[in-house]
Protein backbone atom coordinates (compact mmCIF):
# COMPACT_ATOMS: atom_id res chain seq x y z
CA UNK A 1 0.00 0.00 0.00
CA UNK A 2 0.97 3.62 -0.52
CA UNK A 3 1.87 5.12 2.85
CA UNK A 4 0.94 8.71 2.09
CA UNK A 5 -2.06 10.96 2.33
CA UNK A 6 -2.97 11.72 -1.28
CA UNK A 7 -4.88 14.87 -2.08
CA UNK A 8 -6.61 15.41 -5.42
CA UNK A 9 -6.76 19.05 -6.45
CA UNK A 10 -9.75 18.63 -8.72
CA UNK A 11 -12.28 15.81 -8.64
CA UNK A 12 -13.06 15.26 -12.32
CA UNK A 13 -13.25 12.04 -14.30
CA UNK A 14 -9.53 11.25 -14.33
CA UNK A 15 -9.22 11.92 -10.60
CA UNK A 16 -12.17 9.60 -10.02
CA UNK A 17 -10.59 6.90 -12.17
CA UNK A 18 -7.40 7.06 -10.10
CA UNK A 19 -9.28 7.08 -6.79
CA UNK A 20 -11.33 4.07 -7.88
CA UNK A 21 -8.19 2.27 -9.08
CA UNK A 22 -6.30 2.92 -5.86
CA UNK A 23 -9.16 1.65 -3.71
CA UNK A 24 -10.05 -1.38 -5.85
CA UNK A 25 -6.42 -2.52 -6.05
CA UNK A 26 -5.95 -1.98 -2.30
CA UNK A 27 -3.11 0.48 -2.88
CA UNK A 28 -4.93 3.00 -0.66
CA UNK A 29 -7.92 3.05 1.61
CA UNK A 30 -10.50 5.79 1.36
CA UNK A 31 -9.21 7.25 4.62
CA UNK A 32 -5.90 8.07 2.89
CA UNK A 33 -7.52 9.97 0.05
CA UNK A 34 -8.71 13.58 -0.06
CA UNK A 35 -10.28 15.69 -2.79
CA UNK A 36 -11.05 19.35 -3.34
CA UNK A 37 -13.15 20.91 -6.08
CA UNK A 38 -15.24 24.03 -6.67
CA UNK A 39 -18.18 21.75 -7.56
CA UNK A 40 -19.84 20.77 -4.29
CA UNK A 41 -22.09 18.23 -6.02
CA UNK A 42 -19.01 16.52 -7.40
CA UNK A 43 -17.41 16.40 -3.96
CA UNK A 44 -20.57 14.92 -2.46
CA UNK A 45 -20.52 12.20 -5.12
CA UNK A 46 -16.87 11.35 -4.40
CA UNK A 47 -17.45 11.21 -0.65
CA UNK A 48 -20.56 9.04 -0.93
CA UNK A 49 -19.18 6.69 -3.59
CA UNK A 50 -15.64 6.14 -2.32
CA UNK A 51 -15.75 7.14 1.34
CA UNK A 52 -13.01 9.73 0.96
CA UNK A 53 -12.70 13.04 2.78
CA UNK A 54 -13.34 16.22 0.83
CA UNK A 55 -12.26 19.82 1.26
CA UNK A 56 -13.88 22.86 -0.33
CA UNK A 57 -10.54 24.70 -0.28
CA UNK A 58 -7.30 23.77 -2.03
CA UNK A 59 -5.05 25.17 0.70
CA UNK A 60 -6.70 23.09 3.42
CA UNK A 61 -6.25 19.98 1.30
CA UNK A 62 -2.59 20.84 0.70
CA UNK A 63 -1.94 21.17 4.42
CA UNK A 64 -3.55 17.77 5.06
CA UNK A 65 -1.91 15.78 2.24
CA UNK A 66 1.64 14.75 1.34
CA UNK A 67 1.13 13.77 -2.30
CA UNK A 68 -0.78 16.37 -4.33
CA UNK A 69 -2.42 15.20 -7.54
CA UNK A 70 -3.05 18.27 -9.68
CA UNK A 71 -6.10 17.34 -11.75
CA UNK A 72 -7.51 20.65 -12.96
CA UNK A 73 -7.81 22.16 -16.42
CA UNK A 74 -4.57 23.64 -17.79
CA UNK A 75 -5.90 27.19 -17.66
CA UNK A 76 -6.60 26.77 -13.93
CA UNK A 77 -3.13 25.58 -12.95
CA UNK A 78 -1.57 28.97 -12.17
CA UNK A 79 -4.57 30.00 -10.07
CA UNK A 80 -4.60 26.77 -8.05
CA UNK A 81 -0.85 26.88 -7.47
CA UNK A 82 -1.23 30.45 -6.27
CA UNK A 83 -3.87 29.33 -3.78
CA UNK A 84 -1.72 26.55 -2.30
CA UNK A 85 1.71 28.22 -2.51
CA UNK A 86 1.84 29.23 1.15
CA UNK A 87 1.12 25.65 2.23
CA UNK A 88 3.71 23.94 0.07
CA UNK A 89 6.62 22.31 1.88
CA UNK A 90 9.32 20.91 -0.45
CA UNK A 91 10.49 18.56 2.30
CA UNK A 92 7.01 17.10 2.69
CA UNK A 93 5.15 17.46 -0.60
CA UNK A 94 5.32 15.82 -4.00
CA UNK A 95 3.11 17.26 -6.72
CA UNK A 96 1.98 15.06 -9.60
CA UNK A 97 0.31 16.97 -12.42
CA UNK A 98 -2.01 15.53 -15.06
CA UNK A 99 -2.82 18.98 -16.46
CA UNK A 100 -2.21 18.62 -20.19
CA UNK A 101 0.59 20.69 -21.67
CA UNK A 102 1.86 22.28 -18.46
CA UNK A 103 5.67 21.89 -18.14
CA UNK A 104 7.28 20.91 -14.86
CA UNK A 105 9.34 24.11 -14.95
CA UNK A 106 6.17 26.21 -15.03
CA UNK A 107 4.82 24.41 -11.96
CA UNK A 108 8.13 24.82 -10.14
CA UNK A 109 8.17 28.54 -10.92
CA UNK A 110 4.61 29.00 -9.71
CA UNK A 111 5.35 27.02 -6.53
CA UNK A 112 8.30 29.30 -5.76
CA UNK A 113 10.14 26.53 -3.93
CA UNK A 114 12.20 23.41 -4.85
CA UNK A 115 9.09 21.26 -5.10
CA UNK A 116 9.30 17.65 -6.31
CA UNK A 117 7.15 17.64 -9.47
CA UNK A 118 6.07 14.84 -11.79
CA UNK A 119 4.18 15.50 -15.02
CA UNK A 120 1.93 12.71 -16.32
CA UNK A 121 -0.01 12.34 -19.56
CA UNK A 122 -2.75 9.72 -18.98
CA UNK A 123 -5.66 8.87 -21.27
CA UNK A 124 -9.36 8.23 -20.83
CA UNK A 125 -9.33 4.39 -20.91
CA UNK A 126 -7.91 4.73 -17.38
CA UNK A 127 -11.58 4.80 -16.39
CA UNK A 128 -11.70 1.10 -17.34
CA UNK A 129 -8.23 0.30 -15.94
CA UNK A 130 -6.99 0.13 -19.53
CA UNK A 131 -5.11 3.42 -19.57
CA UNK A 132 -1.73 4.33 -21.01
CA UNK A 133 0.24 6.96 -19.11
CA UNK A 134 3.67 8.48 -19.69
CA UNK A 135 5.50 10.64 -17.17
CA UNK A 136 8.59 12.75 -16.71
CA UNK A 137 10.33 14.21 -13.67
CA UNK A 138 10.88 17.80 -12.70
CA UNK A 139 14.37 18.91 -11.69
CA UNK A 140 13.89 18.14 -7.98
CA UNK A 141 12.20 14.72 -8.33
CA UNK A 142 14.04 11.40 -8.20
CA UNK A 143 13.78 7.66 -7.70
CA UNK A 144 11.18 7.87 -4.94
CA UNK A 145 8.89 9.85 -7.22
CA UNK A 146 9.39 7.35 -10.06
CA UNK A 147 8.26 4.53 -7.77
CA UNK A 148 5.33 6.55 -6.47
CA UNK A 149 4.14 7.41 -9.99
CA UNK A 150 4.26 3.77 -11.03
CA UNK A 151 2.33 2.71 -7.95
CA UNK A 152 -0.37 5.30 -8.61
CA UNK A 153 -0.90 4.89 -12.32
CA UNK A 154 -0.42 1.14 -12.60
CA UNK A 155 -3.76 0.89 -10.80
CA UNK A 156 -5.44 2.10 -14.01
CA UNK A 157 -3.20 0.77 -16.81
CA UNK A 158 0.40 0.85 -18.01
CA UNK A 159 3.01 3.50 -17.15
CA UNK A 160 6.18 4.51 -18.98
CA UNK A 161 8.81 7.16 -18.28
CA UNK A 162 9.95 9.51 -21.06
CA UNK A 163 11.91 12.72 -21.45
CA UNK A 164 9.75 15.80 -20.99
CA UNK A 165 10.57 16.90 -24.54
CA UNK A 166 8.62 13.84 -25.74
CA UNK A 167 5.44 14.38 -23.74
CA UNK A 168 3.78 16.34 -26.53
CA UNK A 169 4.37 13.34 -28.78
CA UNK A 170 2.79 11.16 -26.10
CA UNK A 171 -0.18 13.52 -26.06
CA UNK A 172 -0.57 13.08 -29.82
CA UNK A 173 -0.16 9.29 -29.74
CA UNK A 174 -1.90 7.97 -26.65
CA UNK A 175 -3.47 11.03 -25.03
CA UNK A 176 -5.57 11.80 -28.11
CA UNK A 177 -5.28 8.23 -29.40
CA UNK A 178 -8.66 6.88 -28.20
CA UNK A 179 -10.39 9.45 -30.41
CA UNK A 180 -8.65 8.01 -33.48
CA UNK A 181 -9.98 4.55 -32.67
CA UNK A 182 -13.47 5.95 -32.10
CA UNK A 183 -13.25 7.68 -35.49
CA UNK A 184 -12.13 4.42 -37.09
CA UNK A 185 -15.16 2.70 -35.57
CA UNK A 186 -17.42 5.41 -37.00
CA UNK A 187 -15.87 4.98 -40.44
CA UNK A 188 -16.12 1.18 -40.37
CA UNK A 189 -19.76 1.40 -39.34
CA UNK A 190 -20.49 3.94 -42.10
CA UNK A 191 -18.83 1.68 -44.67
CA UNK A 192 -20.96 -1.23 -43.47
CA UNK A 193 -24.09 0.86 -43.92
CA UNK A 194 -23.00 1.86 -47.42
CA UNK A 195 -22.60 -1.82 -48.30
CA UNK A 196 -26.12 -2.54 -47.13
CA UNK A 197 -25.71 -3.80 -43.55
CA UNK A 198 -28.34 -2.75 -41.00
CA UNK A 199 -27.11 0.03 -38.71
CA UNK A 200 -27.11 -2.09 -35.54
CA UNK A 201 -25.31 -4.96 -37.26
CA UNK A 202 -22.62 -2.69 -38.72
CA UNK A 203 -22.11 -1.01 -35.35
CA UNK A 204 -21.90 -4.28 -33.41
CA UNK A 205 -19.45 -5.81 -35.88
CA UNK A 206 -17.21 -2.72 -35.93
CA UNK A 207 -17.09 -2.46 -32.13
CA UNK A 208 -16.36 -6.16 -31.62
CA UNK A 209 -13.73 -6.21 -34.36
CA UNK A 210 -11.82 -3.38 -32.69
CA UNK A 211 -12.15 -5.05 -29.29
CA UNK A 212 -10.95 -8.39 -30.65
CA UNK A 213 -8.01 -6.83 -32.47
CA UNK A 214 -6.99 -4.92 -29.35
CA UNK A 215 -7.07 -8.11 -27.29
CA UNK A 216 -4.93 -9.91 -29.86
CA UNK A 217 -2.39 -7.09 -29.67
CA UNK A 218 -2.22 -7.22 -25.88
CA UNK A 219 -2.64 -10.94 -25.24
CA UNK A 220 -0.79 -12.82 -28.01
CA UNK A 221 2.63 -11.26 -27.49
CA UNK A 222 2.94 -10.75 -31.25
CA UNK A 223 3.71 -7.46 -32.93
CA UNK A 224 1.11 -5.51 -34.86
CA UNK A 225 3.02 -6.29 -38.06
CA UNK A 226 2.98 -10.04 -37.37
CA UNK A 227 -0.74 -10.02 -36.65
CA UNK A 228 -1.48 -7.99 -39.77
CA UNK A 229 0.54 -10.35 -41.94
CA UNK A 230 -1.20 -13.39 -40.41
CA UNK A 231 -4.65 -12.13 -41.44
CA UNK A 232 -3.55 -10.92 -44.89
CA UNK A 233 -3.76 -13.78 -47.40
CA UNK A 234 -2.03 -13.20 -50.75
CA UNK A 235 -4.56 -12.02 -53.30
CA UNK A 236 -7.33 -11.96 -50.68
CA UNK A 237 -9.83 -9.40 -49.49
CA UNK A 238 -7.66 -8.00 -46.71
CA UNK A 239 -4.77 -7.48 -49.08
CA UNK A 240 -7.06 -5.64 -51.49
CA UNK A 241 -8.14 -3.23 -48.75
CA UNK A 242 -4.61 -2.68 -47.42
CA UNK A 243 -3.22 -2.07 -50.90
CA UNK A 244 -5.91 0.56 -51.47
CA UNK A 245 -4.96 2.27 -48.21
CA UNK A 246 -1.32 2.17 -49.23
CA UNK A 247 -2.02 3.67 -52.63
CA UNK A 248 -4.03 6.48 -51.04
CA UNK A 249 -1.14 7.62 -48.80
CA UNK A 250 -3.20 6.71 -45.71
CA UNK A 251 -0.10 6.11 -43.58
CA UNK A 252 1.44 9.45 -44.46
CA UNK A 253 -1.82 11.28 -43.81
CA UNK A 254 -2.25 9.56 -40.45
CA UNK A 255 1.31 10.38 -39.39
CA UNK A 256 0.76 13.99 -40.44
CA UNK A 257 -2.39 14.09 -38.31
CA UNK A 258 -0.44 13.00 -35.22
CA UNK A 259 2.25 15.56 -35.95
CA UNK A 260 -0.48 18.21 -36.09
CA UNK A 261 -1.72 17.07 -32.67
CA UNK A 262 1.83 17.19 -31.27
CA UNK A 263 2.42 20.68 -32.68
CA UNK A 264 -0.90 21.89 -31.27
CA UNK A 265 0.08 20.61 -27.83
CA UNK A 266 3.37 22.47 -28.14
CA UNK A 267 1.61 25.72 -29.07
CA UNK A 268 -0.64 25.54 -26.00
CA UNK A 269 2.21 25.30 -23.51
CA UNK A 270 2.63 28.33 -21.22
CA UNK A 271 5.84 30.31 -21.51
CA UNK A 272 8.43 29.34 -18.91
CA UNK A 273 10.57 32.21 -17.70
CA UNK A 274 14.32 31.77 -17.94
CA UNK A 275 16.55 31.47 -14.93
CA UNK A 276 14.85 28.65 -13.02
CA UNK A 277 17.78 26.26 -13.45
CA UNK A 278 16.13 23.96 -15.94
Amino acid sequence: MIQHMIGFLGAGNMAEALIRGLIETNKCGGSSLLASDINEIRLAHMSKTYGISTQPGNLALTEAAEVLLLAVKPQQVAEVLGEIRSGLDPQRHTLISIAAGIPTAFIEQQAQCPLKVVRVMPNTPARLKAGAAAFCLGQYAGEAEILLTHLLFETVGIVVQVKESLLNAVTALSGSGPAYIFKLCEMMTAAGLKMGLPADVADDLARQTILGAARMLTETGKSAEELRQAVTSPGGTTQAALEYLGNSDFEQVFQAALLAARDRAQSLMPIVKKGNGK
